[in-house]
């Protein structure tokens, strides 16, 4: 997985921008669609950051465009592509959790970086959707990051301590 480079921000005409969204939004969505499949913890933060820079880009692009059209729902079209995203987010980490729940022996450096990337850009996605920050699920969320956050730091002294072991 190639992990893109920063996309352009300046302010475009009309024409461009939408020409520049009709390539965007095929490859947003194959972002997300390479997300959900990402079969090593590994590929999910340049997944994930594929993702996030295409949609800034689009959010830019529709905020240009709204400027010279309300005949589109473009808030409808943010809030429904949100909910899309982080229903993906929520799948995404459920393998990650079922991987910090109950296979305690391949935890990895790459799985933990993938929980605290999705469960960042789940909380941003929420807030995006104005959650506000002491809504339910932001706190959850929040709750997930400082756990998993113990669990990384135990996991980290264990292997130290094992590794410390077999050294003597």
């Amino acid at each position: 997985m190639n992990k893109i480079e920063k996309l352009n921000q300046e302010v475009i005409s009309y024409d461009t921008a939408v020409d520049e969204v009709d390539v965007l939004i095929p490859r947003y969505l194959e972002s997300i669609e390479n997300l959900d499949k990402a079969e090593n913890f590994e590929d999910i933060p340049d997944c994930l950051h594929n993702v996030t820079a295409y949609w800034d880009r689009l959010v830019r692009l529709f905020s240009d465009l709204e400027s010279w059209s309300d005949d589109i729902p473009f808030k409808k079209i943010i809030v429904d592509t949100l909910q899309t995203e982080m229903a993906t987010l929520e799948r995404v980490y459920l393998r990650i959790n079922l991987r910090i729940e109950f296979s305690q022996n391949h935890w990895t450096v790459a799985l933990w970086e993938a929980a605290d990337v999705v469960l960042k850009r789940m909380d941003e996605v929420l807030e995006k959707l104005e959650f506000h920050k002491d809504h339910a699920d932001r706190v959850l969320i929040q709750e997930m990051i400082t756990k998993n956050q113990s669990k990384y730091q135990w996991w980290i002294l264990k292997n130290h301590i094992a590794h410390k072991d077999d050294d003597e």
